[in-house]
């Protein structure tokens, strides 16, 4: 958070009105795509910490189904909430299951049982990253999210930590250092650490907003971005309205 990319952007006046922007960090989410591994089968580590996840925002946990049969290369449910092409060709204005990656989360509104209530539940927490190896960055994580670590742990405590390091400038690079301080400290280390694999100290991915306000009309123009090794490199853009916004 110490790096340029995190400052705040000022506003720069046009004629008749303004620019702004600003840059997020997609590593502060769950990537849905973390759901299988790069050799496409289930990655369970992931699977069980976002049952945590729908859990703690009152969904059903099998709910998990859906979202690895939309992303899996055969045509087989894996399990009773699963959905493949047989489903999806029967429901209003029918379509199919890609069979691949995720590449927006606007695409989990299409998934079987996920209405809009839920859809604008999950929203906040799930990121589609272009990459299914991935990793939650601890030091800009949200804060429910690694409440999912235990269901002994509370969001306030956590967030109260995250804000504490951040006024202090101090900065985690591993899940280890993360698990000896309050209040991860109360909890088995070896419970929480089944879920270390899925969370790092760095971020390869971001999502820049570019808002243009002229003569009271708001537009909105999103690039994710990726860096590595210095080099940035956009992937994907799209303009967006005010009531789309992530």
């Amino acid at each position: 958070l110490g790096e340029t990319w995190a400052q705040p952007f000022p506003l720069f006046p046009v004629e008749d009105g303004y620019i702004s922007g600003q840059m997020y960090d997609e590593h502060n989410k769950f990537n849905l795509n973390t759901l299988l591994k790069a050799d496409g089968t289930v990655n369970e580590v992931a699977v069980e910490f976002f049952k945590q996840l729908l859990q703690r925002l009152e969904l059903n946990p099998k709910l998990v189904e859906t979202f690895i049969d939309w992303q899996d290369a055969d045509e087989d449910t894996v399990g009773a909430m699963g959905a493949e092409n047989s489903y999806y060709r029967g429901v209003k204005a029918g379509y199919l299951a890609p069979n691949q990656m995720f590449t927006s989360i606007q695409q989990v509104q299409w998934l079987r049982g996920v209405d809009r209530d839920m859809y604008q539940r999950l929203k906040p927490y799930i990121t589609a990253l272009p990459s299914r190896d991935t990793k939650m960055n601890l030091n800009t994580v949200d804060a429910l999210l690694l409440a999912c670590l235990n269901e002994q742990l509370d969001v306030v405590s956590i967030q109260n930590l995250l804000a504490q390091k951040k006024q202090n400038l101090e900065y985690l690079t591993q899940f280890d250092e993360l698990v000896t301080q309050a209040p991860f400290d109360r909890i088995d280390p070896q419970q929480l650490k089944r879920y270390g694999s899925l969370f790092g100290g760095a971020s390869q991915y971001f999502r820049a907003e570019i808002i243009v306000n002229l003569s009271e009309r708001r537009r909105v123009m999103t690039s994710q971005l990726h860096r590595d090794n210095g080099q940035v490199q956009a992937y994907q853009r799209r303009w967006l309205l005010q009531s789309e916004q992530p």
